[in-house]
């Protein structure tokens, strides 16, 4: 047995009996990490985070894998067709460009719309991706706040350092844009909770 330090897990999210199974894993652990590297569809990911982030402990992350994908997949498409003749190009490629959409839309329509990553205070942690190349750019959802071991000093004091008027113009571009990507998943993720809960 792991001493309950780390649970790997393969296993349908959706199912009530393993939702219950992480709440009971969740509630006695001290931190929880989520990584969700299944489905690399917005839809299911989107559904799994409103399941599952309530699970991640103060501080800690829910890290949603390969959002590099959206753009490695424009590239591959691309890429195919420059061939003469054209390459067939991949079919996960073209579903996650596609309609489906794929890590990094389901991470825009969190951003912009979900109520569980506003309710328990989520957003992007850009410190997570210290180097110039990342599976997961934007995959890392921290939740506020501080887990017991990040608690400062007494006599301690933080401060945020403020950002720049040109930072927060090109934050508000940028949220404008997602915003209008995830309305594209938002109605059938909303749908899929729904028939869940």
């Amino acid at each position: 047995k792991n001493e309950g330090f780390l649970e790997p897990r393969l296993a349908d999210v959706t199912s009530p009996a393993e939702l219950a199974y992480i709440e009971q894993l969740a509630s006695r652990a001290q931190t929880v990490l989520v990584i969700d590297d299944g489905d690399h569809t917005a839809t299911p990911l989107i559904v799994h985070f409103e399941l599952l982030s309530r699970f991640v402990t103060p501080g800690s992350y829910y890290l949603v894998q390969d959002t590099r994908l959206d753009r490695t997949c424009r590239a591959q498409l691309a890429l195919d067709k420059s061939f003469t003749p054209a390459r067939p190009s991949w079919d996960y490629c073209k579903k996650i460009i596609g309609s489906a959409g794929g890590p990094a839309r389901a991470v825009r329509y969190l951003q912009c719309a979900s109520p569980s990553f506003a309710a328990l205070n989520f957003s992007v942690d850009a410190t997570r991706e210290p180097y110039v190349f990342t599976q997961h750019p934007g995959g890392w959802l921290k939740r506020a706040g501080q887990s017991a071991e990040q608690q400062p000093s007494a006599g301690v004091r933080h401060v945020a350092k403020p950002q720049t008027v040109e930072i927060q113009q090109r934050l508000a571009k940028m949220r404008a844009a997602r915003s209008r990507e995830a309305g594209q998943t938002a109605a059938s993720a909303r749908s899929r909770v729904a028939q869940l809960t």
